[in-house]
């Protein structure tokens, strides 16, 4: 539920958990004993929001003492810089998604394990190329002050709880249990869809992910807060059976670069920027698929856009499930 006399971005979980959907992700507030811990970072450019649910805690920028990130990609990481800045918070990870927030390796998208996810990952490989292009999204590397296997990292906050190592999605995704509201924060380990929690549409590794639902399974969750989704009981969960199959990063080469940016160039002259709609609907062809774009919301960014283009096409479910 929405908390009452605060921000419409900040929604109540579960005692002391709070949700507050970022740019492109949901990010999450705990409340602990010695201060806040903030779970994800959303997209760059989510901080603003992000703090206003802060203040609307009734809480200061100081009073985030830690800023846990469940794994690399950038609709979670985006905004740990600036809020590392803002608050002054301890910022934590996975020791293997330690270089990928550093900078000083580059992010791949992990395998699709269903059609949809292969148009996805096509999709969103276009909007990254188009994000680089132009300097839409801007990403600020930042050091992580200490890794998530650190004992003492939550007694430092003095929350009751633990952070548990889930990886499937990426290889140092984690995930957060708070043992006082049964809670768990789960980052891209499931997706909810149509009311249910599923796997994520990139897996590095599909027995990992089956492994790390079972860890959290374990531990008697009341509720799921996944990445992507409204929170949802786990005995909404409905997840396939995959054979494993050995991780294939797959690269582009540099003329399908080139082409795709020449595409993306050409569109930009001709729409002016003028005409989200047409623009997307041209990048999205420009990947191999033509996707209807009835509407996109005026009020949108180009980033905002490119994630309703992926709705559409059924990818990614929208932020509120």
């Amino acid at each position: 539920m929405t908390v009452r006399g605060r921000s419409k971005q900040l929604l109540e979980i579960a005692e002391g958990v709070y949700r507050v959907p970022a740019r492109a992700a949901n990010t999450y507030l705990v409340e602990a004993d010695n201060g806040l811990v903030l779970v994800d970072t959303g997209m760059p450019g989510s901080e603003k929001r992000i703090l206003k649910a802060v203040a609307g805690l009734g809480r200061k920028p100081s009073d985030v003492k830690l800023i846990l990130l469940t794994h690399r990609h950038w609709d979670h990481i985006g905004s740990a810089a600036a809020l590392k800045k803002e608050t002054s918070g301890k910022l934590v990870s996975h020791g293997f998604e330690k270089p990928y927030v550093a900078g000083t390796l580059v992010v791949i998208t992990p395998r699709a394990w269903s059609l949809y996810g292969r148009i996805a990952r096509r999709v969103l490989a276009v909007a990254s190329s188009t994000a680089k292009l132009f300097r839409l999204v801007k990403y600020h590397p930042v050091l992580v002050d200490e890794a998530s296997d650190e004992e003492s990292i939550l007694d430092s906050v003095r929350l009751d709880g633990s952070i548990v190592w889930t990886p499937g999605h990426t290889k140092g995704s984690i995930s957060l249990f708070v043992n006082k509201s049964r809670v768990a924060i789960i980052g891209d380990l499931l997706r909810t869809k149509r009311g249910k929690l599923r796997e994520p549409l990139f897996m590095e590794n599909t027995s990992q992910t089956m492994s790390s639902v079972q860890r959290i399974l374990d531990l008697h969750p009341m509720i799921l807060c996944p990445g992507h989704g409204k929170p949802l009981p786990p005995s909404t969960i409905r997840i396939k059976e995959r054979k494993a199959k050995p991780m294939k990063m797959e690269t582009k080469k540099e003329e399908d670069l080139d082409g795709i940016e020449v595409v993306l160039a050409r569109t930009i002259r001709k729409e002016k920027m003028g005409s989200l709609t047409g623009l997307l609907s041209n990048l999205v062809e420009a990947g191999g698929y033509v996707v209807p774009v009835d509407h996109i919301p005026p009020s949108v960014d180009i980033l905002g856009a490119v994630i309703h283009v992926v709705e559409i096409v059924g990818v990614l479910p929208d932020i509120d499930g």
